[in-house]
């Protein structure tokens, strides 16, 4: 194992220690996301700044407030992470606010995250522009696929939004990249989100659709097979890295080797699909997928942002089968 991804795996054990202690009562999938955030970053998270930013944000926001669902962990890893928490956490607001406006039957745990990622990644003019093509990237996806399709695209819409690119466009390309990834995976629920990565990627949808599989097959060959769900984004991030193959899978498996036996890793607390997950983001995290192009600075972003889907999907599923109960 490189001498880099193995700093970047006890970082992120050591981090996940750190987030833990700020968050005990959140989920261990939640507080490997918040950890994976700073690890990132390649910054050593501090509990008590974490415990700070948490009470900041309790002072601020009613014990109603959508900022105070599911999205609160990400929103403090992000609050702690800047040396201005309380713009960032204004400026989740304010877009919370406009996204409210646009749709108000949307779960408040990802209208909310979706506001998260726009106050970090997107460079509009106004933040009305922003959410307005937000929305009509989520109108897309949901015409397109209304039977697939389910709330959790609005993150993913913020992701596209933030990419500058125009909607019309990122949509067509995300259907190519839907069905190529389809016919190789046959799971249309998995093969969404994937899609929405690619979009980001302008290869065609054949070479990059075949590289993920090379990828995928690789990874069963030497015994770290890997999952088919929504894990599988990460995956096609990792698969957009201009290098061989068999050195990105075999890097996968060392970082899975390692991170088993960290606390908190394991297959009792984690298991096998997630853990492996966790490790294909932290090879991400060794280099930066397409240096030399534009895709490569979108796709660089969405890991962050994958990380910080992964740290509120869980807390955001969880309320909703909640509200329907």
């Amino acid at each position: 194992m490189n001498t880099e991804l193995q700093r970047r795996c006890d970082l992120l054990a050591d981090n996940r220690e750190e987030v833990r202690r700020a968050f005990p009562m959140e989920s261990d999938l939640a507080v490997i996301g918040v950890a994976a955030m700073f690890t990132s970053e390649d910054v050593r998270a501090d509990a008590d700044r974490l415990r700070d930013c948490r009470e900041y944000l309790k002072s601020r926001e009613s014990a109603f407030s959508p900022l105070r669902g599911g999205v609160v962990a990400p929103l403090v890893g992000r609050m702690a992470l800047s040396d201005h928490p309380g713009e960032i956490l204004h400026s989740v607001r304010e877009l919370d606010g406009l996204l409210k406006e646009e749709n108000r039957r949307i779960s408040s745990d990802y209208r909310a995250l979706a506001a998260l990622i726009l106050a970090e990644f997107a460079d509009y003019p106004s933040q009305k522009a922003c959410t307005g093509k937000t929305m009509a990237i989520f109108r897309g996806i949901k015409k397109a696929h209304p039977v697939l399709y389910s709330e959790n695209a609005l993150p993913m819409a913020a992701v596209l939004a933030a990419s500058g690119r125009d909607p019309d466009l990122l949509l067509a390309e995300m259907e190519e990249d839907y069905e190529a990834v389809r016919r190789v995976f046959r799971d249309g629920s998995a093969a969404l989100p994937v899609s929405y990565v690619m979009s980001l990627d302008r290869r065609s949808a054949r070479e990059k659709t075949d590289r993920l599989q090379a990828l995928w097959e690789e990874l069963k060959r030497i015994g770290h097979r890997y999952g088919r769900g929504v894990e599988l984004t990460t995956l096609a991030i990792l698969s957009s890295v201009n290098e061989p193959v068999p050195a990105l899978a075999g890097e996968v498996a060392e970082a899975d080797d390692l991170q088993k036996t960290k606390k908190g890793f394991g297959s009792f607390s984690m298991g096998a699909t997630n853990r492996r997950m966790c490790a294909a983001q932290t090879v991400l995290q060794t280099r930066r997928p397409g240096e030399d192009g534009d895709s490569g600075v979108l796709l660089s972003a969405l890991l962050a942002i994958h990380m910080e889907q992964m740290a509120a999907m869980t807390a955001a599923a969880v309320s909703a089968s909640t509200a329907a109960h």
